[in-house]
């Protein structure tokens, strides 16, 4: 029986299953890359995925890092991907093109939740400090991004491609949509999805003395806002989404 690690993405939140594989290292006493056959991962997952296998350089039959120092190293370093090329200007995505054209199709969205987040401001459920920290990073990647750390030697860190491609990810809420006209069921999906997605993210720019209360209710209300904006102006969201197999 082949057994297969699939890491989803979260940004900085790929510090939970790296605890949980920390914690799985620890009860087997065995690296996560000797318990699984095959390992995939999205973004941060995608990290992650790469971290437990990357050999190590002196030749010891180890990963080059546990998953507990990964985790380690999403508490040292994940706020700071991104950082000094994403603008302070109050934008809630700083959208960072790649070198050949890559763009994110998150972009209309994130223009209605910017606008969510100045009425937030506005009706005094946050504050323009807290509005102005509010920045999401996003940055896009085409097949050639991606393949640019092989591109040299033909591998990198002793990993292989076998294959690696990019398509455009289907947006079901929205082929529903074009069939049912149902604007109020498409607001709540994307509405539902933004806060499940990115809100976490954005709530780390209140103010520490806030509850969870508090951050409920912001979450809540940047739902709603969003949610009332996309009855009215409908969007579609475009987004690529690459996959890369490698081998060891």
């Amino acid at each position: 029986m082949r057994k297969i690690l699939s890491i989803d993405a979260g940004g900085v939140r790929g510090i939970i299953p790296a605890t949980i594989l920390a914690e799985v290292e620890a009860r087997t006493e065995q690296p996560v890359c000797n318990l699984f056959d095959f390992f995939a991962g999205t973004s941060s997952g995608g990290m992650l995925v790469l971290a437990l296998n990357c050999p190590d350089a002196s030749g010891y039959p180890r990963p080059l890092c546990s998953a507990g120092e990964v985790a380690g190293l999403f508490h040292e370093w994940g706020d700071r991907p991104f950082r000094s090329k994403v603008s302070n200007a109050g934008q809630p995505i700083g959208e960072m093109s790649s070198e050949n054209g890559g763009s994110t199709g998150f972009a209309p969205i994130m223009n209605h939740a910017n606008m969510v987040l100045s009425e937030l401001v506005v009706a005094g459920l946050i504050s323009a400090e807290e509005r102005g920290r509010m920045t999401l990073a996003s940055c896009p990647r085409r097949e050639r991004d991606l393949l640019a750390p092989f591109a040299e030697h033909g591998q990198f860190q002793g990993l292989v491609v076998e294959h690696c491609s990019t398509a455009v990810g289907a947006d079901t809420a929205w082929d529903e949509y074009q069939l049912d006209k149902d604007a109020k069921a498409l607001a709540r999906k994307r509405a539902l999805f933004f806060r499940a997605i990115f809100v976490p993210s954005l709530a780390q720019a209140l103010k520490p003395s806030r509850g969870a209360k508090q951050r409920q209710a912001f979450g809540a209300a940047l739902a709603a806002g969003l949610w009332r904006r996309l009855v009215d102006y409908p969007v579609g969201i475009e987004h690529l989404v690459g996959m890369m197999v490698d081998q060891r």
